[in-house]
């Protein structure tokens, strides 16, 4: 099975795809209780946080948050979810927990909040706790004293032994938080609409994302610059006054924040700045904006919507001739694209082809875009090519090479699938390549995620896949972004936003090390057949990984792209966005 793609089984309805499931729905949501920490508890170093769930069809999936920030997906042994956490990635003081059950249906129950106070200031509790007993960071300065205290030390704490099993020497867990902060612009200034942010960040083993934020609202992921410096260009800070930070994650998962700086977003400050050449120094990133009013609102969506509208469910005659869509100078054109211009399904490809079906509990819809016609997923709906007309999407019958590329406005708060073939019915074993976010297992945690197989099981040694790349940093829910994942036959690679952030070093939950982006898998592509599926992929007891928000311009190529080609597609295409 997929990484974490087990964890979300919803049974699929024996019907033909289109039609609606004829058993009656479940909504009834699991009952999750908080079993540790105890609420009013104080906590320190690295604690197990663990629930209990209960459901009339079985929970599936469940995860433990602090606010609105995900701490991570539990896993479960004996009816008990648990999830090591590291407190020092909290702030001193007083925080809530609550867990989040999810059954096979989708309904997600909430725990009761429990409410700890983090305290690591003290340095009395850690030993008991934390992975490392002996207080001195330097153990080798002292080898015979380390030994001798460890067994006395911690044998009642055996929850977390992952954390502790390599204590010998340099696999001690990287727990120092990454430091950051912002140089631009300065505390207490005005701003226009359109601002770049800037910050710094530094770390020992490297800071590997970087992201904005106006109170508990993220403002967008920043991208890395050649100078080592990370900005964000961004339009979407109210006219207000707003506190911003940064927040920047290392390898390991340590989060660090900045100090705070004040900015007052003002909205007549953009109007006559622009053209005049005299304001360079307000915004120095202010280039990007002007580009945003070529001829791009003539998308050729208007004489290719009324087309098929007469033929929703006839065969491929839907009168005009296959359109084809503007081409981006330096890349190649796709080997097959959907910009859903046909009110309802079934949705051609823009060469008249490969239609995408109705096939899940409710049904996707057209939408207005920025790039023109886009395509709803309601969180219960997909589309599919089946697999007897999939033909040259089956692309490791002929090739090893693979890249798929689409606008995500995301709207959900879990683990979501975009485009590929990637499904694990017994009967159309089909697992090739699939473009996901947000998976919870082997690295993709609030990532873009390429999934690449050649055998269609899982990794060797492994309950799951863990074979995908995951984008070094995190995306933004509720705003357009550009998701792409690339395959070469060697290495995947997950892009967001026309940049690939290096992901170079995760450890898994068996221990194992390796970099997350790019991914070195060099098996290659399953050169079997498999249904082609947008919005869910099809897993042993029907679909799971529902998405739930918008796509647009829904694209596969059978080669993998370079990073300069997936770049040129996003600066073309991002200047579509207001």
């Amino acid at each position: 099975m997929g990484a974490l793609a087990a964890l979300l089984l919803v049974p699929m309805a024996a019907t033909a795809p289109g039609s609606s499931a004829s058993a009656a729905a479940d909504t009834v949501k699991p009952v999750v209780s908080i079993t540790a920490p105890v609420s009013g508890s104080t906590v320190a170093g690295t604690i197990s946080l663990a629930a209990t769930a209960t459901d009339a069809v079985g929970t599936t999936q469940l995860s433990f948050w602090e606010g609105t920030r995900r701490l991570g997906y539990a896993t479960v042994q004996a009816g008990v979810w648990t999830l090591p956490f590291d407190t020092l990635t909290l702030a001193e003081g007083s925080h809530v927990f609550v867990a989040k059950g999810k059954d096979a249906a989708g309904n997600i129950g909430n725990s009761a909040a429990t409410r700890v106070t983090v305290q690591n200031t003290g340095s009395t509790p850690v030993p008991t706790t934390s992975p490392s007993p002996t207080q001195t960071p330097i153990p080798s300065a002292t080898p015979t004293a380390t030994t001798t205290p460890s067994p006395t030390a911690s044998p009642t704490t055996a929850p977390s032994p992952s954390a502790t099993a390599t204590a010998t020497g340099s696999p001690k867990p990287d727990t120092t938080k990454p430091t950051a902060r912002i140089t631009s612009p300065a505390t207490g200034s005005t701003v226009p609409r359109t601002v770049t942010l800037v910050a710094t960040a530094s770390d020992d083993t490297g800071v590997t994302a970087l992201s904005f934020w106006s109170g508990s609202t993220r403002v967008g992921n920043a991208v890395q610059q050649a100078s080592g410096d990370w900005s964000l260009t961004t339009s979407s800070l109210a006219v207000a006054s707003h506190v911003i930070i940064a927040k920047a994650r290392d390898a390991a998962g340590n989060i660090g924040s900045s100090g705070s700086i004040a900015l007052t977003v003002s909205a007549t400050a953009p109007t006559t700045p622009p053209t005049a050449t005299p304001t360079p120094t307000a915004t120095p990133t202010r280039t990007p904006t002007p580009t945003a009013t070529p001829t791009a609102t003539a998308t050729p969506t208007a004489t290719p919507t009324a087309t098929p509208t007469t033929t929703p469910t006839a065969t491929p005659t839907p009168t005009a001739t296959p359109t084809t869509p503007p081409t981006v100078p330096g890349v190649p054109a796709p080997l097959a694209q959907w910009d859903f211009t046909q009110s309802a399904a079934p949705y051609y490809s823009t060469a008249n082809d490969l239609p995408l079906l109705q096939a899940g509990k409710t049904k996707a819809t057209t939408t207005s875009t920025p790039w023109g016609s886009g395509i709803s997923m309601t969180g219960s709906s997909f589309l599919r090519v089946p697999q007897e007309s999939a033909g040259r999407l089956t692309i490791g019958a002929t090739g090893n090479a693979v890249t798929v590329a689409s606008w995500v406005y995301m709207t959900d708060d879990s683990t979501g699938y975009v485009a590929g073939a990637w499904n694990e019915h017994g009967e159309r074993a089909g697992r090739s390549y699939g473009l996901f976010y947000d998976l919870g297992l082997y690295g993709g945690d609030e990532r873009s995620a390429f999934h690449v197989s050649r055998t269609g099981g899982p990794t060797p040694g492994y309950p799951y896949s863990r074979d995908y790349s995951a984008s070094g940093n995190t995306f933004t829910r509720n705003t357009w972004q550009l998701h792409v994942g690339t395959y070469d036959g060697t290495y995947a690679v997950s892009y967001l936003d026309g940049t690939s952030v290096a992901y170079p070093r995760f450890v898994d939950n068996k221990g194992a090390t390796y970099a997350k982006n790019p991914y070195l898998f060099t098996e290659g592509l399953n050169p079997n057949a498999g249904d082609f599926t947008v919005g869910a992929v099809e897993l042993t007891s029907g679909p799971g990984n529902y998405a739930k928000g918008t796509f647009a311009k829904i694209r596969v190529w059978d080669k993998a792209l370079t990073a300069d080609q997936v770049k040129a597609l996003y600066d073309t295409e991002r200047t579509a966005l207001k």
